[in-house]
């Protein structure tokens, strides 16, 4: 069976062995993990994506819901929708802008080297 498979013991030597696997394992690692929030990271265009479908959903949600129950189809979902994709639009803005302070503070930081 690989070692790999094999799960620890859960008592104090099988969690010993765990922590030191784990160990190496870290120390393998030659690519650190990019976060969210860190300029350039894989999840920064997840989250502005998102910024943009969630606004965008629920400005439309809101406006079908308001539209149904006042009988004023479709003006509550036109409006909505549009503020909904200036939500969306906003929060990707604040978004680049506060990246970019981050990234220019980071390269202050490090004498004027790129940021990681």
């Amino acid at each position: 069976m690989d070692e790999r498979a094999k799960p620890p013991k859960l008592d104090k030597a099988g969690l010993e062995e765990l922590d030191a696997r784990l160990r190496a394992a870290r120390e393998r690692s030659s690519q650190p993990a990019r976060d969210a929030a860190q300029p350039g990271g894989g999840g920064a265009g997840v989250r502005i994506g998102l910024e943009m479908v969630v606004g965008v959903a629920v400005g439309a949600g809101l406006g079908v819901m308001l539209d149904r129950w006042l009988g004023t189809q479709p003006w509550f979902l036109l409006g909505l929708f549009v503020l909904g994709a200036a939500a969306g639009f906003r929060n990707v803005m604040l978004f680049v802008e506060r990246q970019s302070r981050e990234s220019k503070a980071a390269a202050k930081k490090t004498d004027g080297a790129p940021p990681p």
